[in-house]
């Protein structure tokens, strides 16, 4: 499972499970129809989740584990559902405070004991206070004027507050003040793609309020107070953040390739930039830099991914003259010289069969649209720019933002990445693989298969305490060699239970021209949820070139190996977010489904798998690639 779904196995940031009031080894030997490698002693009870003591912010949980194959279990003398291997999931509310939990199974029982953090609990009626770390702007911010500065406390019910900001004063009001207009929901959360409910609407302690910096503020590191009135009563609070206005806006560079951009800040990623593409910035919020890379339009970006440059730098702004077209061994190449690294995006439309990218800085003044002129001797029909691109078109869509898009031969599209060479700006433009569809194979194909996790990083538990890493590989390797003997050359970015960053992972895949970047997991679920309920095979992409392939692997396997249909989907994942190639992320099975995870640890299972990835993968090829 991806990592940002493991909050809530709270074990596995050790890689320890625990066993409680009783006993779990691997035994060389078979039983009741499990391979030797996950086989378990018959006396053993296994609570692999939740730990005991572990603090768990839900309205519910569940317990999974293993007891003695036929035997029954109970959770506080209710009965649990088992499966024939002895797996167990079973489900339990949570109330605020300590919750206890007896399970017993085969004679052999174990306590569990489960917190609850209580609700925070809004500010006294009869103690006039502000709370503790509730006052807005928590971060220093750095504003022009025209900005807007958002003001924010949880103090005493029924109260005046006001904010004061050099010689301003902004008064702050609580839901209960507010007119019956249009409702604000402030207590909304998101767990595995789902919304729900996990703090009230509205509390009435809670005090929000705005204002629009003037032209007029001469704010340098002011600091805002927080002034409380309640019976004649006051008292005042000092901010722990600063306000100032800026003058004038700085140029920064970006100090390294794969610059994380984004759209607000710790918000949704745009095109990552390469190292040296200078910007100009008008403002900051802690430690984010906004940059206002056209007139009306801003990004923002880690201070710690920029360097400042001296004043009097020139400004980040060229004319484009020429787009020169052009091919190597990756494919096509849009190159666009320019006078300086500027910041740009990239936009793919899979309907319209175009690739756009927009230059900010950038002003038309371009003249000439030039096919391979450095490579003459190359005949056209011979050439990738002539073989992928029909035609280009630019505009300038507003002041400073220079819009060209690509206009592509095919409907697929099977990667593109951005980068600079000195200070041409190029956009290449991938090749597809070449597919003998009438013999069905794969020769000439490079697909590079991700078995996640491993090492340090043992993903989700199943219901035995085997690793979900352990799992992945399993599978990975059944799916390589499905495909090797398809004829395809398969890379793997690792072979062994060990560590291997993110970065690397993606480095291997594109380092190696992999056709594709399959990424093997399996699943978990959130506190909160019911893995009877949920469960089955799912698969995620985050660019469109990634979802049709997305799509054809999970019904693949819905079909071949009877697994319940849990959807493909858009996800914010490291092995998703290459451009490179299609890159999809297979979650096969649920880790704590107790029938689910019963087949996954089954080498005839993990081969069958294998076997429907690697058909999926060449029939995509086969129907997608040109003859």
């Amino acid at each position: 499972m991806n990592k940002r779904n493991l909050r809530r196995f709270s074990i596995e940031a050790t890689g320890t499970v625990l066993f409680l009031s009783g006993c779990c080894t691997i035994a060389p030997s078979l039983f009741n129809g499990l391979p030797a490698a996950f086989s378990r002693e018959s006396s053993a009870l296994t609570v692999v989740y939740p730990r005991s003591g572990a603090v768990i912010d839900s309205r519910a949980t569940f317990i999974i584990g293993a007891a003695s194959p036929g035997a029954s279990v109970t959770c506080n003398s209710e009965p649990v559902r088992t499966n024939g291997a002895g797996f167990f999931a079973h489900v339990v509310k949570l109330n605020r405070g300590e919750n206890s939990f007896n399970i017993v199974g085969g004679g052999v029982s174990a306590a569990l004991t489960v917190r609850r953090p209580h609700a925070s609990a809004p500010a006294s009626l009869d103690i006039l206070r502000f709370k503790t770390g509730t006052l807005e702007p928590a971060e220093s911010v750095g504003v022009v004027p025209g900005d807007v500065l958002h003001f924010s406390a949880r103090a005493t019910p029924g109260s005046k507050v006001v904010a004061k900001l050099g010689n301003r004063t902004i008064p702050l009001f609580s839901a209960a003040q507010r007119s019956k207009g249009s409702p604000v929901n402030m207590g909304l959360d998101t767990a595995f793609g789902v919304t729900f409910q996990k703090n009230d609407a509205s509390l009435p302690d809670t005090y929000t309020g705005f204002y629009k910096v003037a032209p007029e503020d001469l704010f340098a590191g002011t600091r805002p107070s927080f002034v409380l009135t309640k019976d004649k009563r006051v008292v005042t609070a000092s901010g722990p953040a600063t306000v100032s206005v800026l003058r004038q806006p700085s140029v920064f560079h970006t100090r390294h390739d794969d610059t994380i951009v984004r759209v607000g800040p710790g918000a949704a990623r745009v095109t990552p930039w390469g190292a040296g593409v200078r910007v100009l910035s008008d403002g900051y919020r802690g430690p984010w830099r906004r940059l206002e890379v056209a007139p009306g339009k801003h990004l923002w970006v880690s201070g710690e991914d920029l360097d400042p440059e001296p004043p009097g730098s020139p400004l980040p702004e060229s004319r484009v003259t020429t787009v020169n077209l052009l091919s190597d061994d990756y494919g096509a190449r849009v190159a666009i010289p320019l006078n300086q690294r500027l910041p740009y995006q990239v936009d793919q439309d899979l309907k319209a069969g175009t690739l756009t990218l927009r230059v900010f800085g950038a002003t038309a003044d371009t003249d000439f649209v030039t096919a391979d002129a450095e490579e003459g001797h190359i005949l056209p029909k011979e050439r990738a720019s002539s073989r992928l691109i029909d035609y280009v078109t630019f505009r300038q869509k507003n002041d400073q933002l220079y819009e060209l898009t690509v206009h592509l031969k095919k409907k697929h599209q099977w990667g593109y990445y951005v980068d600079y060479a000195d200070s041409t700006l190029a956009l290449h433009v991938k090749s597809p693989p070449v597919v003998d569809s009438s013999a069905g194979s794969l020769k000439g194909v490079t697909i590079c298969v991700d078995p996640g996790h491993g090492g340090k990083e043992p993903g989700a538990f199943g219901c035995d305490g085997t690793k979900e890493a352990i799992v992945n590989l399993a599978i990975a390797e059944k799916l390589k060699d499905s495909l090797e003997k398809m004829g395809a050359s398969v890379v793997m970015t690792r072979t062994a239970d060990i560590d291997v960053s993110l970065a690397q992972r993606v480095k291997t895949a594109i380092e190696s021209r992999a056709d594709l970047l399959v990424s093997v997991h399996n699943n978990s679920l959130p506190d909160g949820r019911d893995p009877w309920k949920e469960h089955g095979t799912s698969t995620y992409w985050y660019h469109p070139q990634s979802v049709e392939p997305a799509k054809t692997f999970k019904d693949g396997l819905v079909q071949d190996v009877d697994l319940q249909d849990f959807g493909s989907r858009f996800q914010n994942l490291f092995l998703c977010r290459p451009t490179q190639m299609p890159a999809v992320l297979v979650e096969v099975g649920f880790m704590i489904h107790p029938d689910e995870f019963l087949r996954l640890i089954t080498p005839d299972f993990q081969a069958k798998v294998g076997a429907s990835l690697a058909e999926s993968i060449r029939s995509y090829l086969v129907e997608s690639s040109p003859n």
